[in-house]
């Protein structure tokens, strides 16, 4: 076992984008202490790092039907389910211990929710329902509420338009990976909307979704009094998503939608933080 092998199963990749996340609503919240900020980072990343390996243990069987994950140690079956409890106990304590002595008790409430709710209702529903992708929005969705909470230690209308928007912004990224893996999740029996109802159907949720981003992302800036340049800013990004979103389905149309996915959520992210600096 490599640690290279150890590192891939946290997911570094959701890790690095809920972290760009976290801090984004602290800085909006007005968070300014340095320590505050590294105490956010360190323990969300290891919190959320703990509750992927349990997601990639639970989601073995399913794994090795995948091309990028029939690799990973837990399909192999070179982490066994022992060692992946010990690790992901391990990243998790360490986590929860971080953000309790760095921030507030509602943050670890927080961070504990949100990886129960990823390793239970969303993993354990996948292979059942295509409702599942809905259900992990929720999960998803915490890291910028932990850190808007973080700050100010209040669930007021900022809070929720942030964690509106980050849920409404993973509809058509995980649907854009759906279209693009479309045969791999058929062949593993997950039922994901575009094999459940169709690309039709599909399509269809991707722009309604790319749409409520948009509303609840720019409304998220205004209600927190960001600078108007900001707002300006997280508009052209959301219109820059929309655009491919609103394109006639070809056979690019699933990685133009995901790659400017991945584009919005660290421009928008980047925008967030820099002007909550700003404006606090």
């Amino acid at each position: 076992m490599r640690f290279k092998d150890l590192i891939i199963v946290t997911k570094p990749g959701i890790i690095f984008g809920n972290v760009l996340a976290t801090a984004a609503g602290w800085a909006v919240g007005g968070g300014r202490s340095v320590q505050q900020m590294l105490a956010l980072v360190v323990g969300t990343s290891l919190v959320i790092a703990g509750a992927c390996v349990v997601n990639n243990y639970l989601d073995r069987k399913l794994d090795v039907h995948m091309t990028r994950t029939a690799k990973r140690i837990t399909a192999t079956g070179i982490l066994d389910g022992r060692v992946a409890a010990l690790y992901a106990g391990i990243l998790f304590a360490a986590g929860l211990a971080i953000l309790l002595w760095g921030t507030n008790i509602t943050v670890v409430i927080i961070g504990v929710l949100g990886a129960l709710l990823y390793d239970t209702a969303y993993t354990l529903s996948k292979p059942r329902t295509h409702h599942a992708t809905l259900v992990g929005t929720i999960p998803g969705a915490t890291p910028p509420l932990a850190g808007y909470v973080a700050a100010t230690g209040n669930f007021d209308a900022v809070a929720w338009l942030l964690f509106g928007a980050m849920a409404a912004w993973q509809m058509p990224h995980f649907y854009a990976i759906a279209l693009r893996r479309q045969k791999e999740y058929a062949k593993a029996g997950v039922p994901l909307l575009p094999i459940v109802k169709g690309q039709a159907r599909t399509l269809l949720e991707m722009r309604v979704y790319g749409a409520l981003f948009a509303v609840l992302s720019v409304w998220s800036a205004r209600f927190a009094g960001l600078p108007s340049w900001s707002i300006l800013l997280i508009f052209a990004l959301a219109l820059y998503w929309l655009v491919a979103l609103a394109a006639p389905f070809s056979k690019g149309y699933a990685g133009r939608a995901f790659g400017r996915s991945l584009l919005v959520l660290m421009g928008w992210n980047v925008v967030l933080f820099i002007a909550g600096l700003m404006a606090n």
